[in-house]
Order: structure tokens, then C-alpha cells, then sequence
């Protein structure tokens, strides 16, 4: 503060209000607190109106709203047209909030879904899981080599002008299990993009129900070694499948270089034989 007490320096500013001085610079820029300058040294000379201008704005300070928007706010003091201003801003915010929320729901449900998926990677073993409707991303129900998987993903995108971050979902191939139970080559059938948590574009279902699962370490190649498993938990079960086999590649190499890292889950849905009468 001067000598005569009068008025306050920037620094001095800074220290009473807790804003930076980036902060009471770019507020005096916008026009919120226009300090007057020193006629000799050009140094602010924050008054003590000043002070508590900014005292009274901390609250929206603190809102983290656009300092514009606070300016409009201060200037139009109590009225009609600052309360609707502030409506608005709220609302905004709820939105926000809102979208924050499935944010965090997304990526809970993924780190649950990778933890359970890592440790059930270590000892594959086939389960029977009962699943509620899944929905998923339908890229191709028609027969696709696997090699050309990638590829037909990436077209698809792009003629549909999707954002790129979908390549970030999880593959599911929708696999022939007839052809796999004879040693033939991987056999897909159609393709979605999936994820176990997150809201993301859909135009197709995983139906609910009861499915028997298996997850291991390896690709999507490495399938058909696992699919003997799930036959053999079918036989002992009593278990009938009911639908194509579903070959989701959680990690692959596209996040993961070395094979031995890679995990996939093999799913196919089932149901108990009728009893006869």
C-alpha cells in the first residue's frame, strides 16, 4: 500500500485477493477491475473500491465461469437480466456436470471390466456368465477376411464420418464356430466395435442372456485352441449354443506389441435343453 494509504499495488493485490497477477492482469485487460495507473512510474494503483469489487466477484470467480461473463454479470448488478445470465450459466454447468458424470461411469465400468479380464487372462477357464442387452457398433455383417479386418473398421469410419477415437473400441469378430471346430481358418462373419463401458455410437445388440466365456492370452487367432474348451464345459453342462461365436480382442496389437500381452475373450450364447414331456 502507499505511504498516504490511498491505494494498493498489484503485488499487494495479489497477496490480499489470492489471484495471480496473470489473473488481475487479464481482468484488467477484460475490462473487470481497471485499476488507474501512476501518472510518474505507470505502476496500477488499485483503489479501495477496487479491492472490493473483487471481494464481491470472488464467489463467481470461483465458479471458474468466463471472466466475460462475470464482467456482464457485475455491470448489469441486480436485475432481471442478470439473473437469467446466471440461469443460463447453471445450466450450462449442469450439462457439463452431467457428461463429467458418464465420463467417470464409463471409465469405471472399463477398469472393472480390464481388472476382472487381466486376472481371468492368467488361468483360462470357461465360465457361464449371464449378460444383460450389450450394445454395440455394427461395421459389417457380411464375411470378411482377417486380415482385411482392420481395414474394412477404418472405411467404415470414414464413410460414416465417425470421430477416429472409435478405433479405440474393442473388435469383435462374429466367427463361423462350425468352421473353427474343424481346424479351418478364422472365419468372420460380421465385425462390431464394442466397449464394456462409455456411451459411444450404436446401431446393434448383444442380446441378453446366458453365455459361456473363456478369456486367455493371445489373438484372435489363437481361438480355436480355446474354443475346444468351451465345446468341452458345453458337453459336461448340458449346455446348447444358440448363436454365433463372438471373438472380442480387448487388447491387442495396437496396444500392446508382444503377442504374450495380447487378451482375448471368447464368447458364445447358450441355453439349458428342453426337458422332454
Amino acid at each position: 500500500m502507499s505511504d498516504k494509504g490511498t491505494y494498493y499495488l498489484i503485488h499487494e493485490v495479489s497477496e490480499l485477493s489470492g489471484l495471480s497477477l496473470s489473473q488481475l492482469r487479464y481482468y484488467e485487460r477484460i475490462g473487470l477491475v481497471v485499476p488507474e495507473r501512476d501518472e510518474k512510474n505507470k505502476y496500477r494503483k488499485y483503489s479501495p473500491e477496487d479491492i472490493y469489487i473483487l471481494a464481491s466477484l470472488r464467489n463467481l470467480l470461483r465458479t471458474r465461469l468466463p471472466p466475460r461473463l462475470i464482467k456482464q454479470i457485475a455491470e448489469l448488478g441486480i436485475s432481471a437480466q442478470a439473473i437469467e445470465r446466471v440461469n443460463t450459466a447453471i445450466l450450462s454447468l449442469n450439462e457439463q456436470i452431467s457428461e463429467l458424470h458418464q465420463v467417470r461411469s464409463g471409465l469405471t465400468g472399463l477398469l472393472e471390466a480390464i481388472s476382472g479380464i487381466s486376472l481371468a487372462a492368467a488361468e483360462p477357464t470357461p465360465m457361464l456368465i449371464t449378460y444383460p442387452e450389450r450394445w454395440c457398433l455394427q461395421v459389417s455383417d457380411g464375411e470378411v477376411p482377417y486380415e482385411m479386418a482392420d481395414d474394412v473398421i477404418i472405411r467404415y469410419i470414414g464413410e460414416h464420418g465417425l470421430d477416429l477415437s472409435l478405433l479405440k473400441l474393442t473388435d469383435c469378430y462374429v466367427v463361423d464356430r462350425k468352421a473353427l471346430a474343424h481346424g479351418g481358418a478364422l472365419r468372420v462373419k460380421g465385425i462390431c466395435l464394442f466397449t464394456p463401458g462409455g456411451p459411444h455410437p450404436s446401431n446393434s445388440t448383444f442380446p441378453a442372456g446366458p453365455y459361456v466365456n473363456i478369456v486367455y492370452r493371445g489373438g484372435a487367432p489363437d481361438a480355436e485352441k480355446y474354443w475346444g474348451k468351451i465345446r468341452d464345459y458345453m458337453e459336461t453342462k448340458h449346455l446348447v449354443p444358440v448363436g454365433d461365436l463372438l471373438v472380442f480382442c480387448f487388447v491387442d496389437r495396437y496396444v500392446r506389441k508382444n503377442p504374450a500381452d495380447h487378451i482375448t475373450i471368447l464368447e458364445i450364447p447358450v441355453e439349458q435343453p428342453r426337458q422332454k414331456a
